[in-house]
Parts: structure tokens; sequence; C-alpha cells
């Protein structure tokens, strides 16, 4: 008797111990001291880690193939001396609070995974408030990375090219951030591919653009975003500031620059809302927008400004092949315009208002008063601005209803029941819960059978 209630307690431990385990197996919190011990709790970390910083300067390189989140203690304390490189499909890879510094490309997305970048520093190990003519990336999204997402919050990136578009079917989004670089942005497809990059989304919120000239040395010309080998491309900016900076040499850089240095780019749309774009370039080598090839001009890539403020020191806002006209479309007050080739005609899909709430839309016209209509068969020769007539939509007022006659029955009113207790299920344990029962279903049938094997045993 005394051996069967051994081995029961034995087995009882043991179910005990798979529980705990089980349980236990969770995304943990791994503190790092120095350089060694990065490497190698980065090596035995599992999926969903946080691998926690102390500060300190980390000289190594990482290659990352897992969910990971690595995050310092102060942004300017905690200080990770070489590369990132992503080299995964499908992982997500955070980078929190730290500052990663490099004389080559900082961070290097190889395979098509996830990047959060937030509350980080990634800088140029050289600048010094300009570029050596070789530094190099910032953020690359590489062509063997098509169809990832970088999503960079409430942080600043310094490099020659500070992201670097590369690829294609890529979603980039930028919040509350300063981007740094000869190319701040730089959405191109290489100046040797013979294809376009596709559908490519880049969007920026209330972020900080800034372009810096290369380097001091011969004339060089960019700018501050760049646009090569692009079909389908979407670029939104809103509240924001795009503009160059000029500290040393000639070199000039347009705001944003359609670049015939590449494949010629098509049907791409840049959005500018409530933001200011502001040349500083001195020189007459520079404009606010720069299509610089006709072929870009009459690609449809268009630029479209709403209450957007343009300031240039040499007054050149856009810079076209030819002649072209500005079409500005008015909606309710508020305008965007678009540079357009001279002689253009408006197709009339693209002069769909779409639907405007509590508005019925009646035509588009040439004046304020909506007395001469606009004709989209005729090209345009000259700066033209067309008026939405909207005209608000007025909701009849219901009828009111009879009141009701005090003398007529009315049904009892039913005493209020008591509320019963509310049912609170945390969608984030109840699958734990479920599977921590299911073990300890299958434990005590486990036990069950084992004290029945033993009693027959003994007997």
């Amino acid at each position: 008797m005394v051996n069967i209630k051994r081995s029961i307690l034995g087995l009882v431990a043991f179910i005990m111990v798979i529980l705990v385990c089980t349980m236990n197996v969770s995304a943990a919190e791994i503190n790092v001291a120095n350089t060694d011990d990065l490497s190698q709790k980065l090596a035995e970390s599992v999926a969903g880690d946080t691998l926690i910083l102390a500060d300190g300067t980390y000289t190594t390189d990482l290659t990352i193939d897992k969910n990971i989140t690595i995050k310092g203690t102060s942004v300017d304390g905690t200080i990770i001396n070489g590369s990132v490189v992503l080299n995964a499909e499908g992982i997500e890879v955070t980078l929190d609070t730290l500052t990663i510094t490099d004389s080559a490309t900082i961070i290097d997305v190889k395979a098509t995974s996830t990047l959060n970048v937030n509350n980080a520093k990634v800088i140029y190990a050289g600048y010094d408030g300009t570029f050596a003519k070789n530094s190099s990336d910032g953020i690359w999204l590489e062509k063997t990375a098509n169809g990832s997402t970088v999503n960079v919050v409430g942080s600043t990136i310094v490099a020659k090219y500070a992201i670097w578009v590369y690829g294609e079917e890529n979603n980039v989004s930028i919040d509350n951030s300063t981007i740094n670089g000869w190319a701040a942005i730089d959405i191109t497809n290489g100046n040797n591919s013979d294809t376009t990059a596709k559908n490519n989304n880049v969007v920026v919120n209330n972020s900080n653009i800034i372009g810096t000239n290369v380097y001091s040395g011969s004339t060089d010309a960019y700018g501050v975003i760049v646009i090569g080998r692009q079909s389908n491309l979407t670029l939104e900016i809103n509240e924001s500031t795009v503009k160059n900076e000029f500290t040393v040499g000639n070199n000039s850089l347009d705001v944003i620059l359609f670049s015939g240095a590449y494949q010629t780019s098509e049907e791409t749309e840049i959005s500018i809302v409530n933001s200011e774009l502001i040349n500083n370039d001195t020189t007459t080598n520079s404009a606010v927008i720069s299509y610089d090839t006709e072929e870009i001009q009459n690609g449809a890539n268009i630029v479209t400004l709403y209450e957007t403020t343009v300031t240039s020191e040499n007054d050149l806002v856009y810079d076209m092949t030819g002649d072209y006209i500005t079409f500005t479309v008015d909606l309710l007050g508020v305008q965007s315009s678009t540079p357009l080739p001279n002689n253009s005609v408006i197709p009339e899909n693209a002069l769909d208002p779409g639907n405007i709430e509590g508005y019925t839309f009646e035509g588009w016209y040439l004046d304020a008063d909506f007395t001469i209509p606009f004709d989209p068969s005729v090209a345009l020769d000259a700066d033209t601005t067309i008026y939405a007539k909207l005209t608000e939509i007025v909701e009849e007022p219901e009828e009111p209803t009879e009141p009701e006659d005090p003398t007529e029955p009315t049904d009892p009113v039913e005493e209020p029941t008591e509320p019963s207790e509310p049912v609170i299920e945390n969608p984030s344990t109840l699958d734990n819960i479920n599977v921590f029962m299911a073990l300890g279903a299958i434990s005590v049938i486990g036990l069950a059978v084992a004290i029945v094997v033993l009693k027959k045993k003994h007997n």
C-alpha cells in the first residue's frame, strides 16, 4: 500500500511540473548588461521576448531571425554601435528607446518583415552636419524584402539615404519623426533596373523631412524626396514640413524630385495636406517640385497640394520641361493645385469630387458664382481654377407626434429587475485557461488510470 501511495504522489508531482512548465511558456523580459550578454541572450531568446538593454555602448552587428523587441534604458544612453539586419520572412522586430549607429547601412531589411522604430535614433556614424559622398543608408528596404512594413514613430533617422524604399509593395509610415538625408526619403528602384517598382505606399504625419547637401566637394544634385522607377506609388504628407538645407558646397536639392535618371515613373499620386514645402536653395538649380523629363510630366505623376504653404528662395516652385499650367480645384473654398503640361485635356473621371457628406454636387464652373460652366473637353493653355457647385442637403423636419391622451389606460410599468452580475471575459487569457483546464482534465484521467493499474498490480 505504501508503494502505491508513493507511486501516486510521484505521478501527481510529475503532472504538476508539466502544468507549471506549460503555464510559464510565454514572452519574457530579459535584462542585458553588455555586448557579450546581448549576443548570447539574442541567440537564446524565443519569439516574442523583449531584451532590455542597460545604458552603455554595445559594439556588435545584430542579425535577427525571430519576433523580438530590443529596448534600451534611454535614447541617448543606450547605443548599439553596429548594423541591424532582418533576414527572416514574416518576423516583426521592434527597436525602442535607443540609438543605433554605423558607418555603413544601419538597418538592413533583407526579407519580407515588419520593422518598428519607436522613440529611437538611427544615425550615420560620420555625420557632422553633412554627409560623406559614399555614406550609406539609415533604413534600407531591399528588393528581397518586397511587401514589408516599416513604422517609424517619434524617432530621428539621419543618413545619406535616410529611408530608401528600394523594392515594391512596401508600406512605410512615418509619424512625429525627423528624417534627414541627402535624400531623406528615397523611393527609387535603382538606376540599373529596366522595370518599375509597383504599389509602394508611404505616409508621413506630423514630421520634419529635411534634405542636407551631400558633401563638401564637387557640385551634385538630388532631392529631399526622390521618386524614380515607380508605378502606382501613393505618397501622403500630412501636417509636416519638407525642406532643403545647405551647410557646405554648391550642391542643389529639389524638395520633391521626379528623377529622369531612372526608368520613367508613371501613375504616382502625391497628396500634400496642411504642410509646408520650403526651398532654401538660392541658386537657380532647384525647385520645390521638379519633373525633369517630358515623359515624367506626361506619365500621370500628380502632386496635389491642399492648404499647403510653398516658399522658395529662388522663386522656382515647379521645374518642368516646356510650358506648363497650374490646374486648381476648389471644393467649398479648399483649393488643391497640380501642374500639368500645357494644352492638357482633363479627363472627366479625374473630375469626380466623390461623395461629399451633406451636399449634392451640381457641376464644375470657372467662376465662384457658378455662372460659367467648365468644359472638360477643351484643352487648357493657361492657369485654371474650377469651382465645385455644391448644394447643401436640408433634411425635412420630422412630423410631430400627437400627445398621448392622459385618460387612456397605460400598460403597467414593470418593476425593474436586479441586474445580474456581468460576465467578464478576457480574450487574451481565455485560450490559456482553456488549455490549462484541458491539461488538468487529462492529468486527472491519467492519474485515475495510474491508480487502477497500480491497484491491479498490487492485487
